[in-house]
């Protein structure tokens, strides 16, 4: 499998990358930047199997940055610039990056976080010279833009929710394979997707998430060229799909359902004629909306499910979907068996949690006690629930119990729960995902008030407040409702399905 460095020999001019501005990065600019990176952590100190962290917005320079860190064989960690300075501190301590490199942008909330870091032995950022950092740019100058010596293939740790409310990194094995070759679990999919020279590929999400950042990579690393959104617009998606002549391109179904949206002669004025292949992933989409997507863009809309643990990958195409309305597909990689609560395989069409077998193991980096529970014998799971078909089709029903899925992030509720309680005139609150038509599920917030009586519309304007101050956009409470008493448990455990049910089902009570 190729990397850049073999475009860069053979069409140093060949655009890796574009960005929603025009401005272009090429192979070769792509490859030297990277290579001397990788002479930069190595200088640091940090050998084959170390890590390193960067917290950027979505920019050119991050693709060097990544295979910079690719290059030189040791874990990356992409945080996302969207958290709170405490989760960012978390993060970066927990995995236990030696380095770490941010920008302008995201340079406030690293120096907030930077107390929270104490093993983190070189803070470098872009486009800013700020006391107690370096600068990237002018630090990587001096250095050599050859391979290193001991050259090795990194590999992302990328971090993915908890049920405690703390992120957990998921952490696989570097590969023990000549450099060069591609070791990503999904890598099946970008086969199957026909990524190669040829592609033209849109990225319209965040970098910091594990599909957008290996389906980049892959389209890069295999000649293609990335027309990399810094944030998702949808009418902007439909201009670059066609100033670009896109071929492929991955979407979450929020995506999708703010292009359905858009106005008719919006819609009518792009010209999608290079689109082969769409796939979109990360939440639940709506049976109507991948109907009508079908509708307007052909048979080539397709899915996958899988989790950033790589435990396994189902599929299914467009043709699949309109037969099988609701289902995610069958396994491309891995096995699949639904088991109840005993650990008993069900037969067809009966309910319980998706595992999977076959694939190579995963941990929760420092988190033994979750990775126990994520596994049964060889099987592993992502605590989904679901059913197979007769002929081995997945329907999911549910996520996690306690999972939320907003516009293709994953949230759970402990932090925000958290949050609220701290908060005086709250005397108890729970954290549930009610269905939303545009970003698939938002956080709703049900709460008891400290004091009987209280005023409720007073309260949920407190709390917003509130929570504005202390929690990232999608995990603050969308709705609100305010009851006399929470449902709990005679052990104190909150009956968490009984408060999703009850407002699944009736709304009228948000606020």
């Amino acid at each position: 499998m190729a990397l850049p460095l073999d475009f860069a020999a053979s069409d140093p001019d060949r655009v890796a990358v574009i960005d929603d501005t025009g401005e272009e990065l090429t192979f070769d600019a792509l490859n030297r930047r990277a290579w001397q990176l990788a002479h930069l952590i190595r200088d640091a100190g940090i050998e084959a199997g170390g890590h390193v962290a960067f917290c950027l917005e979505n920019r050119l320079d991050y693709f060097w940055v990544l295979f910079g860190a690719h290059y030189a064989g040791v874990y990356y960690t992409a945080v996302s610039p969207w958290l709170h300075a405490g989760e960012i501190a978390y993060i970066v301590d927990n995995c236990e990056a030696e380095l770490v490199i941010g920008s302008a942008r995201t340079l406030p909330k690293l120096a907030e976080a930077r107390s929270g870091c104490p093993g983190v032995r070189r803070w470098l950022t872009l486009d800013t010279n700020a006391p107690g950092y370096e600068d990237l740019e002018a630090a990587l100058d001096a250095l050599p833009v050859t391979p290193l010596s001991d050259t090795r293939e990194g590999r992302d740790m990328l971090y993915s929710s908890g049920t405690t409310g703390r992120p957990k990194g998921v952490l696989h094995a570097l590969a023990d394979t000549p450099f060069g070759h591609e070791a990503d679990a999904a890598r099946p999919m970008f086969d199957h997707f026909g990524l190669g020279p040829d592609s033209v590929y849109l990225n319209p999400a965040p970098l910091y998430h594990a599909a957008p950042l290996r389906w980049s990579m892959s389209a890069v690393r295999r000649g293609g060229k990335v027309v990399s959104m810094e944030r998702f617009d949808a009418a902007r998606a439909l201009e670059l799909m066609t100033e670009q002549r896109v071929t492929a391109a991955q979407f979450v179904p929020t995506m999708m359902i703010r292009m359905l949206k858009l106005p008719d002669e919006a819609k009518a004025a792009a010209d999608l004629s290079a689109l082969q292949r769409v796939v979109h992933a990360a939440a639940p989409c709506p049976v109507e909306t991948k109907r009508q997507m079908i509708a307007w863009w052909g048979p080539i809309v397709e899915e996958y499910y899988g989790g950033t643990e790589g435990n396994g990958l189902s599929y299914i195409s467009a043709t699949e979907a309109l037969e099988r309305p609701g289902s995610v597909g069958k396994a491309l990689v891995g096995k699949i068996d639904i088991l109840d609560d005993d650990g008993t395989v069900l037969p067809p069409g009966e309910i319980g949690k998706v595992w999977w077998s076959g694939r190579p193991p995963f941990a929760y980096h420092k988190e033994p006690e979750k990775t126990a529970a994520a596994y049964l014998g060889e099987r592993s799971t992502l605590g989904d629930i679901g059913y197979l078909d007769e002929d081995g089709y997945l329907f999911l029903t549910d996520r996690d119990v306690n999972l939320i899925v907003c516009g293709g992030t994953n949230i759970y509720p402990q932090l925000t729960e958290d949050v609220l309680a701290m908060h005086d005139a709250v005397g108890d609150a729970g954290v549930v995902g009610t269905p939303d038509a545009d970003m698939g599920e938002v956080v709703l917030a049900v709460v008891e008030p400290a004091k009987r009586g209280a005023d409720a519309a007073a309260l949920v304007d407190q709390l917003r407040a509130h929570c504005a101050e202390a929690l990232p956009t999608l995990r603050q409470p969308k709705h609100y409702v305010v009851v006399d008493e929470m449902p709990r448990h005679p052990n104190g455990k909150l009956r968490k399905v009984e408060l999703r049910d009850a407002y699944r089902a009736d709304q009228s009570a948000f606020m």
